[in-house]
């Protein structure tokens, strides 16, 4: 950077902000000083003027709006006010509004005066022996340190006797005293500006009037240069000074003092000098804004030159606010007003002496909160949406599945809350927040952030058996009911018992050599009549080992028989449980063997291919269901065909309902696992079930019940495709009929509420179907119950509403708006629709672009929804079911919480409907698959590993 460089860049900064510098006429040699004061630096370059007026009349522009830098000069041939000769003098005006007058004669220089004014105080200190005034940067930070040692008389032993302060400082001229201080600054300068905080402040401290030290000392007095030593005054020894400034009682005041003055340079010295102490509390994971930096370092110059003050002149009959208001007043004249008096500088320092440190400006961080993102504090219902959609999934979650999730899902649901609810206006955050995140949907980071908060974190994968949820009061209320389902019922259908006569028992046990495993087996053992009247014992075949080997000889190939409790009216049960793993070519080990001079394999950079495998077992038949050619024959003939009973998971997976003929038993499927190949679903689980399913309605027939164990996760869990869901819908109505099924009320309890009326004709009585769409002749006769009749046809059909032209904007087209034209090239007949539809969107945008497609799009209408033919909301559903208070249904929302963050139930619309025992009882596709082929799935109890799939989790 050369010497014109370098005097452009520090008049640039110096005029960066609205302050002293602008709009008002400076000559050149102003100017000049004015940097030489402020950047010390400067003062080596030589023809200083010359260059700075040079450059800046390249700069400037005319005066008119076409000069976008705000820079205007003029030249006239006029007395220089510094050296009082007749010179050709340029002056510049640095505007922040509209451009100024062009000056028909010379004009007067409004710096000028108080920089000639500056100059003689510096003449008047120097003519007084007083230390010489500093420029601002790269120099001491605190100035030339007095020091001073206590003179105390002694005895003869060495006991002090007092402390007499001696005066020894020369008697200057009461002006010289008022010298004027001038700033540090950073290299390149930064100009402060009044923080708008000239309150009128009352400091609360003793010394505020009445301080009082040692006599001796006076507030006019300045260094005469003698080597007498000097003394400092009692007062800084004082219980009041360590008050006033914020010390321990016996601290050393004074030198403590010098070191904060040291600690404000260092801050002042470089925009980034409070990273380097301790001044104010901040976070490591993000510094200062500009505005908080600029805040700071104003509180750090004032206070230090306060201090220095202090130092000097703090004593008896002298006032803290007498120093604090000759600092405020040092500064004003430099273009320095952040604090126009000394009070506000008494306040910063009672907020600063509490911990020597000032508070982080951001209230989070100042109290070690961790910061809530806008759309957790405007809609506290999104967090707990995200967190139940992250552990939904949290086997395998990943951030774009929860980015996505918002996209699709969260954002529609909020954006329809605040665009059919009249409290939300166009200028309310709510409003502007969702707005903003339609436009442009969250980033990836910003998404991993609300994860962050949310408590989430990615750790090293292992294996565990217990984690936080085990225990959620959900968790007990399933696993309850499972064990009593699992263990109760289906236990005593299943192969697992064994019968001994009393003789047979007796030989067991004599065969036991444990007295322990004996008195178990008389705790467990069931006793009962069996045929000819005889004693028989009942055991499980799992409570002893040499009982499993009795059953194996007694019964055969299923290693047991069904219990003497079963109910004779029940089939027998074979329960299969299921389980998956993924399988890698490269899967490396956690160690690595090494041979003695240290030479390791080297292992390949990624795991490579994957299988995943997804089996099925049974105690009865083993591992896989193994089936004989001849079987398969047979199975593959009764397929012949038959359409799969999820057709839509069919046509995903095969892109046809009709079943394939099996090439071998499905209770082993293999499945290349990866991007190209996709990834197991849930789809392909329901379709391996009913294949299973076939096979042992074959090889077994209707003898038995066939039940399925399957671990919760959300392909498992996935709703069927008409299934009831609180949590997918919508306040008021939907875009598109809701897919829900019409539900029946069964009884009064868990269905309809408090609020029910017979008499009204749209609530929903005990035997009567509720239909989720607005469908039926009475649903389109009365409407949302909400709206008037004006407002009922008003609002009936979609229609489309032309968008203000302050209000359109240029957005990426979706993919219902890209495959259409997409089909239209050869390129997306080749690949076909189905196959767009599974890209995701930036693969389509792509795509689109390298077909010369444009793919952006300013929308000139959008499309209003109307409520006939679509899915109702919850308000509406809330409201047929006698869940609504009528006269006060504007309380009701979504989510309700109070200001202490908890829920309120009664007006929740969401957790109103999830309440319901059809809702809370919905089976998911999987069951509903199996349940309809005449066989029963079971979801095991979430985070409960153990209870898994018969073995198969453990094995």
């Amino acid at each position: 950077m050369n010497d014109s460089d370098k005097i452009f860049k520090a008049f640039s900064d110096l005029t960066a902000t609205k302050g002293t510098y602008h709009n008002k006429w400076i000559c050149d040699e102003s100017l000049v000083r004015i940097l030489h004061m402020h950047y010390k630096n400067l003062k080596d370059i030589d023809k200083m003027r010359s260059k700075l007026v040079k450059r800046l009349n390249s700069q400037s522009g005319a005066f008119d709006n076409s000069n976008t830098k705000k820079l205007y000069a003029a030249k006239f041939q006029a007395i220089c006010p510094f050296t009082a000769t007749k010179r050709r003098i340029y002056y510049y005006y640095v505007g922040t509004g509209l451009p100024p007058q062009m000056p028909s004669n010379a004009v007067a220089c409004s710096q000028a005066p108080a920089i000639l004014s500056f100059s003689k105080t510096n003449d008047r200190q120097r003519s007084c022996n007083m230390p010489k005034q500093k420029s601002l940067p790269d120099e001491g930070s605190a100035g030339k340190k007095n020091k001073r040692k206590a003179a105390s008389h002694t005895t003869e032993g060495g006991a002090a006797k007092s402390i007499t302060p001696t005066p020894t400082k020369k008697r200057c001229s009461p002006r010289i005293a008022e010298q004027q201080f001038v700033p540090f600054s950073t290299q390149m300068g930064e100009f402060f500006e009044d923080d708008g905080d000239d309150e009128d402040d009352e400091d609360d401290d003793d010394n505020n009037n009445t301080d009082s030290g040692g006599g001796g000392g006076d507030s006019n007095n300045c260094s005469s240069g003698s080597s007498t030593e000097e003394t400092i005054p009692l007062y800084w020894l004082s219980p009041e000074a360590a008050l006033l400034f914020g010390f321990d009682h016996g601290a050393d005041v004074y030198n403590g003092l010098e070191k904060l003055i040291e600690t404000f340079s260092t801050v002042l010295q470089s925009w980034q000098g409070y990273a380097t102490t301790n001044i104010i509390q901040f976070d490591n994971d993000g510094g200062l804004t500009h505005h908080a930096i600029f805040e700071l370092r104003n509180k750090c110059l004032y206070l230090r030159t306060a201090y220095q003050i202090a130092l000097e002149e703090l004593q008896v009959g002298v006032k803290w606010e007498d120093c604090c208001n000759k600092a405020a007043s040092k500064l004003a004249p430099l273009g320095f007003n952040a604090a126009s008096n000394g009070r506000t500088i008494m306040k910063w320092n009672r907020i600063f002496r509490q911990m020597h440190q000032f508070p982080n400006p951001d209230p989070y961080v100042a109290n070690g909160l961790k910061r809530k993102p806008p759309i957790f504090e405007i809609f506290p219902s999104a967090a707990v949406d995200m967190s139940n959609f992250i552990l939904d999934k949290l086997d395998h979650f990943h951030v774009e599945m929860l980015r996505d999730y918002v996209k699709t899902t969260l954002l529609e649901q909020l954006n329809e809350e605040v665009t059919n609810n009249e409290n939300f206006t166009e200028d309310s955050d709510e409003y502007k927040l969702v707005a903003k995140y339609v436009d442009t949907p969250p980033s990836y980071s910003t998404v991993l952030r609300w994860v962050g908060y949310l408590g989430f974190k990615r750790e090293l994968a292992k294996k565990c058996y217990y984690v936080d949820g085990h225990e959620y009061p959900e968790q007990l209320r399933h696993r309850a009911w499972f064990t009593t389902e699992y263990l109760s019922k289906l236990e005593v259908r299943s192969h697992r018992w064994v019968h001994l006569t009393q003789t047979e028992f007796s030989a067991l046990k004599d065969s036991l050599d444990e007295e322990k495993e004996k008195e178990m087996l008389e705790k467990v053992k069931y006793s009962f009549k069996g045929d000819n009247d005889e004693d028989m014992l009942e055991f499980h075949v799992d409570k002893h080992k040499r009982l499993q080997e009795i059953a194996n000889w007694k019964y055969g190939a299923y290693g047991g028989r069904t219990s003497t409790r079963m109910d004779p009216n029940h089939k027998p049960v074979i329960i299969f449980g299921q389980d998956e793993a993924i399988f890698h070519a490269h899967l490396s080990m956690t160690h690595q063997w090494v041979d003695p001079n240290g030479r390791r394999a080297l292992m390949p950079k990624t795991q490579g291919v994957g299988i995943m495998i997804s089996g099925f077992q049974s105690r009865e038949l083993g591992w896989g269901i193994p089936i004989t050619k001849d079987q398969l024959v047979q199975i593959n003939a009764n397929r012949a065909r038959e359409e799969y009973f999820d057709k839509e998971a069919a046509l995903a997976v095969y892109g046809t309902t009709k079943k394939k003929p099996l090439e071998s038993s499905p209770g082993i499927v293999k499945f290349p696992y990866g991007k190209e190949n996709g990834y197991w679903t849930g789809r392909h689980m329901n379709l391996q079930t009913e294949d299973v399913i076939d096979v042992v309605k074959v090889t077994h027939g209707d003898t038995y019940e066939y039940v399925f164990l399957f671990d919760s996760s959300s392909g498992h869990a996935k709703k069927r495709g008409d299934g009831l869901d609180a949590k997918s819908m919508k306040k008021e109505w939907h875009s598109k009929p809701s897919g829900m099924r019409n539900v029946k009320m069964e009884r009064k309890e868990g269905y309809l509420g408090p609020h029910l009326d017979p008499s009204v004709r749209a609530m929903v009585v005990i035997g009567q179907e509720q239909t989720m769409d607005f469908t039926s002749d009475l649903d389109k006769e009365l409407g949302p119950f909400w709206l008037t009749a004006q407002q009922r046809e008003e609002q009936r059909h979609d229609r489309e509403v032309e968008i203000p032209l302050e209000q359109r904007k240029r957005r990426v087209k979706q993919k219902s708006e890209l495959i259409p034209e997409l089909m239209l090239t050869g390129w997306g007949k080749l690949e076909g629709q189905m196959k767009l539809w599974k890209m995701k969107h930036p693969e389509l945008v792509r795509k689109a672009a390298a077909q010369d497609i444009e793919i952006n799009i300013t929308p000139a209408t959008k499309t209003v929804h109307g409520w006939e033919g679509k899915g109702k909301g919850l308000l509406q559903v809330a409201y047929e079911r006698g869940w609504i208070d009528k006269k006060n249904y504007k309380s009701y929302l979504v989510m309700k919480y109070d200001d202490d963050g908890n829920l309120i139930p009664e007006l929740s619309l969401r957790h109103l409907i999830a309440s319901c025992t059809d809702f809370q009882t919905e089976k998911s596709q999987l069951e509903y698959v199996c349940e309809s082929l005449g066989a029963k799935a079971l979801i095991t109890t979430k985070y409960h590993a153990e209870y898994a799939g018969e073995g198969t989790e453990v094995g």
